[in-house]
Order: C-alpha cells, then sequence, then structure tokens
C-alpha cells in the first residue's frame, strides 16, 4: 500500500551565505617616478539567487517511488555520492511534514519522495555538499541490482526549505585492514573496537561511503546479542538479496556460532561482528544519519 501524500507547499527560503575568490595579480612594473591611485571600494561578495524547485503535480507526486533501503532507482540521473569531505550536517524531515521530494539536480526533475521514517527511526540523511538552497545528501537504496551497475552510493538533491539540519560531527571507519571499527569526533578518534568477524566478501564495498540509517531487532539478532544491530546504506555488491528484498551490510554483535547456525548470515558478503560490550558503547555513540566508511580491503 502506498504512503498517501499530502500536498506539499515549495517555498524556498533565501540563503543568505556566499563565497567569493580573490584572485592573485603579479606585482606591476617598475616605475622612476611614483604613481598616485584613487583607491577604488571593493565589491560586495555576491550570494547565489535560490534556484527554484522543478514544480511536481500530484498526479507525478503518486508515482514517485520513496526513498528506501528496499528501492532499486535504475535511473541513470541519480546522483552519485561524489567523495566530497562530509558537510557535519545531517537533514531531516522538520515536524509535521509527511515528505520532502528528491531531485536528480537543483532545478531538475524529481526522482523519488523521502519519508519521515526509515526502517526503526526518524530518516537522518548526511549532507555532502551545499548550493544555492539545496542540500545534496546521501539516501538509502541502490542505484541498481547487482550485475546491473554500481549499486552503492546513491544521493538526492532536496530545497532547504524542506528539511531541518542540525550539527553532527561524528564518523565511523570500517578498517577491514586493521581489523576495527573506528569512531571519529571532529576527525579525531575517540573510540576503537575490535572486529571479531567480517563478511565473506567486503571488498568490492571498499571505498564506498555511507551511512548509518537505523538501529534494529530482528528475530535472528535477538537470539545471537542482547544489543540491536545497525543497519547500513551500503549493500551488497554481490548479493541481490539476503531477506525481504534487500541486501543490507550491518555492524552487529552476533557470534560466530550463532552466525553459522543462520542461513541468512553464513552467506552475507557484508556484516561486521564486534562483541557485545563494545556494540553497546557504539550504539550510544552512532545516530542515524552518521557517515561510515569501509577502508583497508584489497579495493580500498
Amino acid at each position: 500500500m502506498r504512503r498517501k501524500i499530502a500536498p506539499l507547499a515549495l517555498a524556498l527560503a533565501v540563503l543568505l551565505t556566499g563565497c567569493t575568490s580573490a584572485g592573485i595579480s603579479s606585482d606591476p612594473a617598475p616605475s622612476s617616478t611614483p604613481v598616485a591611485e584613487a583607491v577604488q571600494p571593493s565589491a560586495e561578495p555576491s550570494t547565489p539567487a535560490p534556484i527554484e524547485p522543478a514544480a511536481v503535480s500530484q498526479e507525478k507526486l503518486a508515482k514517485l517511488p520513496w526513498v528506501s533501503t528496499f528501492t532499486v532507482y535504475s535511473r541513470a540521473d541519480v546522483p552519485v555520492e561524489p567523495g566530497t569531505p562530509y558537510r557535519n550536517a545531517v537533514a531531516s524531515l522538520p515536524k509535521g511534514a509527511d515528505f520532502a521530494i528528491a531531485y536528480t539536480k537543483p532545478g531538475g526533475p524529481a526522482f523519488a519522495l523521502i519519508g519521515e521514517k526509515e526502517l526503526s527511526d526518524k530518516t537522518a540523511l548526511p549532507v555532502i555538499s551545499r548550493q544555492a538552497g539545496w542540500v545534496l545528501v546521501l539516501i538509502p537504496g541502490r542505484l541498481n541490482l547487482p550485475g546491473d551497475g554500481p549499486v552503492n552510493g546513491a544521493a538526492a538533491w532536496v530545497p532547504e526549505s524542506q528539511v531541518s539540519l542540525r550539527e553532527q560531527s561524528t564518523q565511523v571507519v570500517v578498517d577491514l585492514g586493521a581489523g576495527e571499527v573506528r569512531v571519529l569526533e571532529s576527525l579525531e578518534e575517540v573510540a576503537s573496537y575490535p572486529i571479531t568477524l567480517d563478511g565473506n566478501d567486503l571488498t568490492p564495498a571498499m571505498g564506498v561511503r555511507g551511512f548509518a540509517v537505523s538501529s534494529y531487532f530482528t528475530q535472528e539478532g535477538r537470539a545471537c546479542s542482547s544489543q540491536k544491530s545497525i543497519a547500513l546504506s551500503t549493500q551488497s555488491e554481490e548479493y541481490k538479496s539476503f531477506v525481504d528484498g534487500a541486501s543490507l551490510i550491518a555492524i552487529h554483535s552476533w557470534s560466530e556460532s550463532c552466525r553459522a547456525r543462520s542461513a541468512q548470515t553464513t552467506r552475507t558478503s557484508g556484516c561486521i561482528n564486534i562483541s557485545d560490550t563494545d556494540m553497546a558503547d557504539l550504539l550510544k555513540r552512532v545516530k542515524p544519519g552518521t557517515p561510515i566508511t569501509f577502508k583497508g580491503g584489497e579495493n580500498s
């Protein structure tokens, strides 16, 4: 059943920030006679005008897919995360909003709707770029199924007027080479947890950035650990589905013997295990929207 879509007012606020770059010129040729010059006032830096979002009819809105862990976008014009530094900000829907619209570019066509909740938590999307009243955010879901093209790295441009932004400086690095999960605050390491068991084949996902989508329990998870798992936006580059039409990569604290009893997890190409104690601490530090980067594999 599709979610009911309420009309959305697309009013944009004027972005009040801007930046300019001053050019550097070479020194003038020396002169034997000093020449007095009038001092000209410097030009005021200009602020780019906000780019208006393209109008989307109610009929078109009703046909758009939802941004979701289970969505496969399969569109050549869906933005791919550019690998730029994170902007230490997370976007979510403001209170009372039913959805925001995901666009292919500022002023470009809409391709999906962003809901207020994803899996078990409120939607939170890391910001990776800003432009004239718009933010570029990472989103859950796959660009393509494995074998059909790139899987990970889906992003979306969203009008700033449709989201609430909050600061956050936490990042997580899953370092397979070092065998540890590291937590960074403002790029300084504040915690590290040894990996007790990793997936069968994580190397295809190396270097692709994602984020923590939600913490959650599954039936298998409750039997294997007292701690929730953290679902990531990154999904398997090898398997089309583990369960429910998705191939989630997760961080959890399941024991090796417990994994061996689960058909779902023995064939995972992406889950990362740490101890129960470490998982409890990680859950305190990592909230939805926290960026996650894999490194240290053969393809990193």
